[in-house]
């Protein structure tokens, strides 16, 4: 019973997390996107893109 449990919440704080991060992509890919359309902050959108990977 009590491993059962803590798997259980080791699962809720897992999912939790993955759709946190994947949140987090999307905002991130989406900010790119949308300052990639001025091509004058292209370039640097680029370096940022770097530091990020």
């Amino acid at each position: 019973m009590v491993m059962s449990l803590e798997c259980f919440i080791k699962v809720i704080l897992m999912e939790k997390f993955l759709v946190k991060s994947i949140s987090l992509m999307n905002v991130l890919i989406f900010n790119f996107m949308v300052s990639t359309t001025n091509s004058d902050s292209l370039l640097l959108n680029q370096e940022k893109m770097k530091f990020l990977l």
